[in-house]
């Protein structure tokens, strides 16, 4: 009757001093939530009152195994755990369900667990029971670690996505009472984080915990090896590096190669990420030998698909293939679900660059299933985004828009915020191309100064995707007219910036003058249309490569193919063809 709702929220942390105020003519009992629980919990047996307030320790529910794991560090019992459960459920202090595997679990009402604590906590068992329920969840996330690179890898996802709230709980505690096992739990989380897109929180426990653990050790190795990888997917490039770089130091202390052999896979891609493919290969390289000396499988079949990356970017389209294809033999033959769908992704993207938009939409078909099997929203998200950008280059703006939509929405439910940027610009891409072209400015400056948030960068494809467009509003809205649209963008916060993009495109026109340039002109490639548009403003090739990023080698076999393609002999030639049939 005092509080309003959001005073008694800020409250509810404790809800057993709150829940008072029953009628004075009632039993003690019934005046009271704390006096409720207790009228019921006296009424069990001493064996029960036990269990009823070691079970509460655990936060979200448990199975019958979890909970002979946290009896058996109590005191005897002379109980059988399944019988003790059944009657805290004959009681109403427990309530069971249906756990994803269709074993039972129970679980308590927060008030009634709040009670138990109180409970251990005045018997001193806390920390016994407490260090019991973190070693069990250890355990099995160390089982998990390694089957989620496997064919069961759905089956852990589902059992660590309905024991989250209690690996927090262990982390919490681990943080406050054993920074080592944390530090163990974490690291071995790193994946399931990543899948699920958990990645600020994943960051938060791993910097806390590193910041109570050993210096020089493997543990530590791999816990920084893992924050460096989460850093990286939130585009925060140099704090990854910095991360690795200890990481690496460590492991190659210790002699580990193995593990020196993953952090190196990893910093190549974050200073490629950075612009610096060349050190990136080198990288890569390591990496991919040092795996093979240590015959591991999973480390060869990484280092490959990451080098068939760099080689599509370097418009190497053989070694890309051969690359890509080893490694998706090697994860078939592990069963690995989530590395085949990041595999077949990577063939996709090699299909689009060859102009070869069928195969690249069955490939994307296939890595989209995979994904949604194991529910790696994150893949999703991106997969689906890519979807939305191949259906914008044939011209198909439905359906690009429905892409776009989905996977901006995905990246927001998972917090990740740069690939909201992403999907941002990409959306403003699509208007400018159905004629909206103020709104289409607006989007891609609000997803510029959002992006720069991150200091991270297009990449070179995306760029000229996105500066086509803005040289096309430019052409209809005038220096002014893009000026203003561009101001108001860089003032949009994430809300505003998605409403505008998921609503219905009023500027649109039917029919729009860009919708000519949705087919790859004479079978060039995005990448080859690009270093064509350079070309043809009268730019050198390292000019070109310094543009793109890419090595002035790259840069010289790229214009070899355009040239062929367009058969003609001179780059002189290859610009005014460029220009007369509009292909720039």
């Amino acid at each position: 009757k005092v509080l309003p709702p959001a005073a008694l929220l800020a409250r509810l942390e404790k809800r057993l001093p709150l829940l008072t105020g029953g009628g004075r003519d009632l039993p003690a009992r019934q005046q009271t939530m704390r006096d409720a629980i207790a009228w019921s919990h006296d009424l069990l047996t001493p064996e029960e009152q036990a269990l009823f307030r070691w079970l509460a320790v655990f936060v979200g529910g448990f199975t019958l195994e979890g909970a002979e794991a946290v009896v058996f560090a109590g005191d005897a019992l002379d109980l059988d755990v399944f019988e003790g459960v059944a009657s805290l459920v004959d009681k109403s202090l427990l309530r069971q369900e249906v756990g994803p595997d269709e074993e039972p679990r129970f679980a308590m009402l927060e008030t009634i667990r709040e009670f138990g604590l109180e409970r251990l906590a005045a018997r001193g068992e806390e920390a016994a029971i407490r260090n019991a329920h973190a070693a069990y969840f250890l355990a099995l996330v160390e089982q998990a670690e390694s089957a989620l690179l496997g064919p069961e890898q759905m089956a852990w996802l589902t059992w660590l996505d309905a024991a989250h709230d209690n690996l927090r709980a262990a982390l919490d505690w681990c943080l406050a009472s054993d920074a080592e096992a944390g530090l163990r739990l974490a690291g071995a989380l790193s994946l399931f984080w990543q899948v699920r897109g958990y990645l600020l929180e994943g960051r938060r426990w791993l910097e806390a915990l590193l910041a109570q653990a050993p210096q020089r050790a493997a543990l530590r190795a791999k816990a920084l090896h893992a924050a460096g990888q989460l850093a990286r997917h939130q585009a925060d490039i140099a704090s990854g590096i910095s991360l690795c770089e200890e990481s690496l130091a460590i492991y190659r202390e210790l002699g580990d190669k193995r593990g020196g052999a993953y952090v190196l896979r990893t910093l190549g891609l974050l200073v490629s990420d950075g612009g610096d493919p060349e050190r990136g290969r080198a990288l890569f390289e390591e990496s991919l030998a040092l795996s093979r000396e240590t015959g591991d499988e999973l480390g060869v079949a990484r280092a490959l698909s990451t080098l068939g990356c760099l080689a599509l970017v370097e418009a190497d389209h053989r070694r890309a293939k051969a690359c890509q294809e080893e490694s998706l033999a090697l994860f078939h033959r592990m069963q690995d679900k989530r590395s085949i769908a990041v595999v077949l992704g990577n063939l996709g993207h090699l299909a689009w660059d060859e102009g070869n938009y069928a195969l690249a939409r069955r490939l994307f078909d296939d890595n989209l299933a995979v994904s949604r099997e194991i529910v790696n929203k994150r893949d999703i998200a991106y997969t689906v985004g890519w979807y939305g950008n191949l259906a914008r280059s044939q011209g198909d703006h439905r359906r690009a828009k429905e892409f776009l939509a989905e996977s901006l929405g995905l990246h927001w439910e998972i917090g990740d915020k740069l690939g909201t940027s992403y999907c941002l610009c990409f959306c403003g891409v699509l208007a400018v191309q159905q004629g909206a072209y103020a709104r289409g400015m607006r989007l891609m400056s609000a997803a510029s100064s959002l992006h720069n948030a991150f200091e991270a960068q297009l990449t070179p494809h995306e760029r000229a995707d996105r500066d086509a467009a803005v040289a096309c509003a430019r052409a209809a809205l005038g220096d002014e007219g893009l000026a203003e649209a561009w101001a108001e963008g860089q003032a949009m916060t994430w809300e505003p910036a998605m409403s505008l993009a998921l609503g219905p495109v009023a500027e649109a026109t039917a029919g729009s003058a860009e919708s000519h340039a949705s087919a790859p002109p004479c079978g060039l490639s995005r990448r080859e249309r690009e270093v064509l548009r350079l070309l043809a403003e009268g730019r050198s090739n390292r000019d070109i490569a310094e543009a793109l990023f890419i090595s002035c080698r790259t840069a010289s076999t790229h214009i070899t193919h355009i040239l062929a393609k367009l058969g003609v002999e001179s780059r002189t030639e290859a610009a005014a063809h460029a220009i007369r049939d509009g292909l720039v």
